[in-house]
């Protein structure tokens, strides 16, 4: 038997089988029943098998044939998922091709444009829009919470586009003439933070985006740079209103393209949404869009707005040729499209204002800008953004009229005009500144107008902006008018001007100045021209009056030698005494004789003279004896000229004495002379006619430019005073003296290079005349020849007369020409009547020669008279006869002289 124990051992080993056995079966069934599930058919059904039966039939084998099926059931599966995934992968391809391409026509607008969806975040951001923020777009998509708004404002906050959402003044009011056209909006504003700081005022147009479904997706920004029309419309408005308001061409040629357009996009539905997206973009832009074969000319896109622009229906326009709607002005439609294509070719794009034609044949204006794009499909294509300007070119036109007409009747007045602002910048300015300043407006514009024309007084001190009584108007409000400004020319040099300044008032500020000016240079020059003939007319008064004493007391002294030489033997030393004295007097007379050619009179005897001759004999007299070489270059044709050569003599002899003064060791003088002829209205004030200009240079030390105004005035030398240094009065008589010769004299001199004096003669016809050698007169006695002297001066009278009683001549004397009348009646009536009667011009306090012979004539109409005055420049000793006189004499006169005129008379 077999032990208890053993049989309780099997037993429970036994059990302990049939769980294990029942435990195998159940994970066999549930694993074949997992991978039968999974084949949806099978060879076999588990819950029709016993567990023995499950277990005969090879479950491993199930297993292995219930996976092949499933692998043969994949594989068949992933053929077709792999086809349908080629084409579509396919799709996907073109359509992200297309969004690429999209992308690309969008970065490539002139205009900066961005997008934003409804998380407003950025989505797009194109060149334009980097090149005028700065900000390069992958540092700027995908932001949101307004980081679009930095770049503008230089913060976050609202702005154009929460408009879409509904109405906020507060928005709006950070906006100048928002206008809505359905969904878009348009406004001008200005951004502090564009072009790094520098700020730019811009036109914005703001559009919603909407998807296939009308669900709208988001919202699109277009920016213009519109700064240099806001700031010629405000110059425009600040300087006259409505002046200069410009129309200012759209900035910004296209860039070339960047290395990188956008970022591949992961996931091929956010790449087909976009692209739907940038389709519509175009669709909903403001501005008319439309693409041209660069090839065949030929219209291959157009949005919306342009066709509705044009007139046209949805696709009508695709095809046509591009110069169906394009016309420059004055020009046909196939020779503008000639024109811009031409221009397109050579420079890659084009931008302009053009005629435009709608389909029904009217036109309006329209401003292009055309770029050049690459397209996959088309190639070479262009693309033109254009904008409806009908009413703007009105208004330009009319503004360009009004502002052409105030220009031309600006341009045409003599007075300089400019206005400037209170940063005193030029905003206008007539032609006539720049003819008078040299200044063109595109130089002063941007400069302080004080410190370039106004900020120096004529001596060249500085004149500070608080000083100057023209800017102080700013201040005052006051119009300001002077007749003693200067300005500053372009050259340097200082012009005085009439000024008349006014200030600009709007809504009772002072925004700017406008101020009419004259050159008054001529007249200036004219004023001190005045004033120094009237110095020299009061001296010449002066010198006239001291050369008739002069000569009174020189006729009485060589009157007086002349009775003392008769009375002397010819071997008395005292007659030797006498004639040397007789010289003495004769440099005397001389003296007087340029007193009286100083004088307002001592008019010249002029008579044609050769100035070549004249001019060798004068300056070989006066440079005898110096180290000095004289260089002569005259023309065989030198006109002569009419001069008188004693003044003449003088003029030459004074200026070499110079030239020598200014050379004290050595040196040369260049002499010259030409023929000239002036115009009327010429710079020097001369009649119109032919003159000689005769040229005295010397290599000196020069006269300093202060002293050059002042060295024909009368007793001003550069030598200092003195017998041995200079009188001062040189050079005055030399303008006296060319002056009474109806010419002129001019100086040009510069520190260390010499100076060279000017003179101008009026030429001459005929030919010279020779001078007459007189015989020296001996003096003899004569018969009791009766003789009436008039002398006011009683050393006249008393010298003369001994004179002529010496020479055997009775004579009567008197002082005035009452006395003289009363002593010929009286001679008559006793019958021994004077032969010949003396009169001298002037009498002090009472009647002279002139009055006297109008009543001698009547009392005696033959009586001989002879006019003689201390005066030489009396019209009356050169026309004597007409007055009735028989003969003239110049005081003073030596007894030959009137020796002579009585021999003539009384034979």
């Amino acid at each position: 038997m077999i032990p208890e124990d053993e049989i309780n051992r099997l037993t429970s080993q036994n059990e302990e089988l049939k769980r294990k056995y029942q435990a195998s079966v159940r994970y066999i069934r549930d694993k074949v029943d997992q991978l039968l599930s999974v084949m949806s058919t099978s060879p076999l059904k588990p819950e029709e098998l016993d567990d023995e039966t499950l277990i005969e039939v090879d479950p491993i084998g199930i297993v292995s044939n219930s996976f092949v099926q499933i692998l043969r059931h994949l594989k068949r599966t992933n053929k077709k998922v792999q086809i349908a995934n080629t084409n579509l992968e396919h799709e996907i391809m073109e359509r992200k091709q297309a969004q690429e391409e999209l992308i690309e026509i969008i970065d490539f607008f002139p205009d900066p444009t961005f997008v934003i969806d409804n998380d407003k975040k950025v989505i797009i951001w194109n060149k334009a829009m980097e090149a005028m923020t700065e900000v390069c777009k992958v540092d700027i998509i995908g932001k949101g919470d307004y980081a679009y708004t930095v770049p503008f404002y230089g913060e976050k906050r609202k702005q154009i586009l929460d408009l879409l959402d509904g109405n906020d003044s507060n928005i709006a009011n950070k906006y100048k003439d928002i206008k809505k056209k359905g969904n878009i909006l348009y406004a001008e504003t200005f951004c502090p933070a564009l072009y790094g700081g520098r700020g730019a005022y811009v036109w914005t147009t703001a559009a919603p985006l909407f998807d296939e479904k009308g669900i709208r997706v988001g919202a699109i920004e277009t920016i213009r740079d519109i700064t240099e029309q806001v700031k010629t419309r405000e110059a425009l408005h600040d300087a006259y209103a409505e002046l200069e308001l410009r129309v200012q061409k759209r900035t910004a040629a296209l860039n070339a393209a960047n290395k990188a357009l956008i970022a591949e996009i992961a996931e091929r539905r956010q790449a087909e949404a976009e692209l739907q997206l940038h389709s519509e973009i175009l669709e909903n832009m403001s501005e008319g869009v439309f693409m041209i074969h660069a090839g065949n000319g030929k219209i291959v896109y157009s949005n919306p707005i342009f066709e509705s622009m044009f007139g046209y229906d949805s696709g009508e326009l695709i095809g046509k040729h591009v110069s169906i709607v394009n016309a420059l002005s004055g020009k046909s439609p196939e020779e503008t499209a000639e024109e811009i294509t031409q221009a397109l070719n050579a420079h890659g794009t084009w931008q302009g204002q053009v005629k435009s034609i709608r389909k029904d044949g009217t036109t309006f204006w329209c401003n292009k800008n055309i770029t050049t794009y690459n397209h996959s499909q088309y190639g070479k294509v262009w693309i033109s953004i254009n904008q409806d300007i009908t009413d703007r070119k009105q208004l330009e036109d009319s503004l360009l009229k009004s502002e052409k007409n105030l220009k031309d009747i600006t341009s045409s007045l003599a007075e300089g005009i400019y206005v400037e602002d209170e940063n005193r910048h030029v905003t206008f300015m007539n032609k006539t500144v720049t003819n008078i300043l040299g200044w063109t407006f595109e130089e002063l514009a941007d400069k302080d107008i004080h410190e370039v024309i106004h900020f120096q007084c004529n001596d060249g001190t500085p004149l500070q902006v608080e000083d100057c009584c023209m800017q102080n108007i700013f201040k005052t409000g006051v119009q300001y008018y002077s007749d003693n400004e200067f300005f500053t020319r372009k050259d340097g040099t200082v012009l005085p001007v009439s000024v008349l300044s006014s200030p600009i008032l709007e809504d009772g500020k002072i925004v700017g100045i406008v101020t009419a000016f004259r050159d008054i240079s001529e007249r200036k020059r004219l004023e001190q021209e005045a004033i120094k003939a009237q110095k020299l007319e009061s001296i010449g008064i002066l010198a006239g009056g001291i050369a008739h004493d002069f000569n009174n007391l020189m006729q009485a002294i060589i009157m007086g030698i002349g009775v003392a030489k008769i009375y002397a033997s010819q071997d008395d030393k005292a007659n030797e005494i006498l004639s040397n004295t007789e010289k003495v007097c004769a440099t005397a007379k001389e003296l007087s004789n340029r007193l009286l050619t100083f004088s307002r009179g001592g008019a010249p005897l002029k008579r044609p003279t050769s100035m070549a001759v004249l001019l060798r004999e004068s300056a070989g007299l006066a440079l005898s004896g110096s180290n000095i070489i004289c260089d002569f270059s005259f023309p065989d044709t030198l006109c002569l000229a009419e001069v008188d050569e004693g003044q003449m003599r003088q003029v030459i002899h004074n200026l070499l004495i110079n030239a020598k003064d200014a050379m004290p060791d050595k040196g040369r003088v260049a002499i010259s002379a030409e023929n000239v002829t002036f115009q009327k209205n010429n710079s020097l004030s001369l009649r119109a006619g032919r003159y000689l200009k005769i040229s005295v240079s010397d290599q000196g030390k020069g006269i300093p430019q202060k002293y050059l105004s002042k060295i024909f005035d009368p007793y001003f030398s550069t030598k200092g005073m003195g017998s041995k240094k200079g009188t001062g009065l040189g050079l005055t008589i030399c303008h006296s003296i060319i002056d009474k010769h109806g010419g002129t004299i001019t100086v040009e001199s510069r520190k260390g290079a010499g100076t060279t004096f000017h003179i101008y003669l009026p030429a001459a016809e005929g030919q010279i005349i020779k001078e007459e050698q007189m015989e020296e007169i001996k003096v003899v006695s004569h018969g009791r020849w009766r003789i009436l002297l008039m002398d006011d001066e009683e050393s006249v009278r008393d010298s003369v007369q001994k004179v002529l009683e010496a020479i055997g001549y009775e004579t009567v004397t008197t002082a005035t020409g009452e006395g003289a009348i009363e002593a010929y009646v009286k001679a008559q009536g006793a019958l021994r009547p004077f032969d010949a009667v003396i009169l001298d011009l002037t009498v002090r306090g009472g009647m002279g020669g002139d009055d006297a012979i109008r009543d001698l004539l009547k009392i005696d109409p033959g009586v001989k008279a002879i006019v003689t005055s201390g005066y030489k420049e009396n019209p009356i000793l050169k026309d004597f006869k007409k007055y009735g006189f028989v003969a003239a004499l110049a005081k003073p006169y030596n007894i030959h002289g009137i020796q002579e005129l009585l021999d003539t008379f009384l034979k």
